[in-house]
């Protein structure tokens, strides 16, 4: 598949052959994709977050720390699942999997809620750092 690749790269614009367009067009994509935008804005909604979740800065805190570190985990074997069988038969189940849990996920039990009434806390408990 790659020395197909080296074969085709003949025919690609002299414009993109200069590698320091594409390390700066990839950082580019890098710094604002949806990932990074997710991790770098929840500052900005944490306040909010504390409010409606009723829960504090250090469970949200936790929460993109353990999402940060299972992307970083699972990227190479994803990379390797991509280079084994190519990037349509990894990419495209795993897109149908994301649309359905994110079609399931208005229905899905609001487990934080439900555990902040067990304990007596309402779920608007969560004070604003003043």
């Amino acid at each position: 598949m790659i020395e197909a690749a080296l074969k085709a790269g003949d025919s690609v614009p002299d414009k993109f052959r200069n590698p320091w367009i594409t390390l700066i067009g990839s950082t580019c994509c890098i710094l604002l994709g949806p990932a990074v935008l997710g991790f770098y804005t929840l500052s900005l909604f944490m306040g909010s977050l504390e409010i409606v979740i009723g829960v504090g800065r250090g469970a949200l805190s936790l929460s993109i720390t353990v999402g940060t570190l299972t992307t970083a985990v699972s990227a190479p074997m994803i990379g390797r699942l991509i280079d084994r069988r190519g990037g349509r038969a990894v990419l495209i189940p795993a897109a149908i999997a994301l649309s359905g849990v994110l079609e399931r996920w208005p229905t899905a039990p609001d487990s934080w809620s439900d555990s902040m009434r067990s304990s007596g806390r309402s779920e608007y408990s969560a004070q604003p750092i003043t």
